[in-house]
């Protein structure tokens, strides 16, 4: 019974183990909420740049002018030949 109770073997193992598990646990659960703290804050980010996004514009129908159109604010040259015309345009 002696030789049980002075029996020592297994002991620094476990408290080893026991440290490390401890250490290795404490650590994910601050990286856990290290990202839980990141992700709150870059949702708040979306959601503040959606709610800032202005859909009151509007146009009066203004746009380019081509002098050469009767039609003002109607015509845009997107850089497409018009039909009839060579690709340079003239």
């Amino acid at each position: 019974m002696r030789k049980l109770w002075n029996d020592e073997c297994g002991a620094v193992m476990a408290a080893e183990l026991i440290l490390i598990l401890t250490v290795v646990g404490l650590g994910v659960m601050i990286g856990m909420k290290v990202v839980q703290v990141a992700l709150v804050s870059e949702l708040h980010d979306v959601a503040d740049a959606i709610a800032s996004i202005d859909q009151s514009w509007s146009s009066g129908g203004q746009g380019f002018q081509d002098p050469g159109n009767p039609v003002q604010g109607a015509h845009i040259n997107y850089g497409v030949a018009p039909a009839g015309e060579g690709a340079s345009g003239s």
